[in-house]
């Protein structure tokens, strides 16, 4: 599978290559209802399958895709139209808000608090470290 893939056919074929490399094309038979031979003939490139197996064939090669037979090409199977996230807020203008007062903020040193330390662990005897 050198090929490069120019159609939906061609991405399900290099997936079902890639299978059928790594030996997992027993639940993909079973869940299509056709035989490995089969599958393995399509991977290869000797063979060719019939579009409902094709259109069965992309969600469990591809989850969240559709194979598309009509223009032979897969697709997302989500139908549903982008939202907008909204609109962006007016740049910040400083003139219209009030100016921050730094006399508030400052109230002086602040004391360092002194951290007491637990007593040093005296050693058992007969006890190793």
């Amino acid at each position: 599978m050198t090929e490069p893939i120019k159609n939906g056919t061609d991405a399900l074929r290099a997936a079902v290559y890639v299978k059928s490399r790594r030996g997992h094309l027993a639940h993909l038979a079973r869940d299509l209802q056709i035989g490995i031979n089969a599958l393995e003939e399509f991977g290869h490139g000797r063979a060719n399958l019939a579009a409902e197996t094709k259109v069965a064939m992309g969600p469990l090669l591809y989850p969240g895709s559709e194979y598309d037979a009509a223009r032979d090409m897969m697709r997302s199977a989500n139908r549903t139209p982008p939202r907008s996230l909204g609109t962006a807020p007016p740049p910040y203008d400083p003139s219209q808000h009030p100016k921050f007062d730094t006399s508030i903020a400052i109230r002086g040193p602040v004391p360092i608090k002194t951290i007491k330390t637990s007593p040093q662990p005296v050693p058992r005897p007969g006890w190793a470290d």
